[in-house]
């Protein structure tokens, strides 16, 4: 386990990073905090069991998440671009809930965007959720839009969201419903025309 003087350390590394991008011309970072990961582990209470400052309350497992995020905001200004990828839920035993993710993207000032995902890669207990399909078919239609939704009630910020999107139709209710942009991943990568396609 990290020391606390090691978290300290690598908030810093993030924020010299984004300054590192920004003066190379970049516009933005992307904070990564989905699919266990480190910050998505941080942020998770099935896998963050420190006793500093840095774990235990809901307020402490985002700590590092928010002092990465308002520290990269103060140190390359107010028009540098910050989004995050993030869980909106784990879908494990006393992982991260919808009500978790809400509270940790409204008690992050500085945000500019957010990007809906979940799950966790290869780690026992907390997977992608698996959904009964049709002929094969692993996952339910945009399984990430409702924790969307719940952020949506009580923010205004974009959002965008991944998963489970192969219909235009599905893309088109998201949007009605106050989603900003839909994240396609599988389709990109199945179909280097997909977008022709879904038109």
């Amino acid at each position: 386990m990290m020391t606390t003087a090691e978290v300290e350390e690598l908030v810093e590394d993030f924020i010299r990073v984004a300054k590192r991008v920004q003066n190379v011309g970049a516009d933005g970072v992307c904070v990564h905090a989905a699919h266990g990961f480190m910050l998505s582990e941080f942020l998770s209470p099935h896998y963050n069991k420190r006793t500093d400052k840095y774990g235990g309350s809901p307020e402490n497992r985002r700590r590092i998440f928010k002092e990465i995020v308002e520290g990269i905001r103060s140190t390359c200004g107010k028009d540098f671009f910050i989004s995050t990828k993030i869980n909106g839920a784990d879908h494990c035993e006393n992982g991260l809930t919808a009500k978790d993710f809400v509270q940790n993207v409204i008690n992050t000032p500085g945000l500019d965007m957010v990007e809906v995902s979940c799950g966790f890669q290869n780690a026992a207990g907390c997977r992608t959720p698996s959904f009964k399909g049709i002929n094969g078919i692993r996952f339910k239609p945009a399984y990430n839009l409702g924790e969307a939704l719940e952020l949506r009630k009580v923010s205004d910020i974009p959002i965008a969201v991944v998963g489970g999107f192969r219909k235009l139709k599905d893309m088109e209710d998201a949007l009605k419903q106050g989603i900003q942009l839909i994240s396609v991943g599988r389709p990109s990568i199945c179909d280097p025309h997909v977008a022709k396609h879904l038109m």
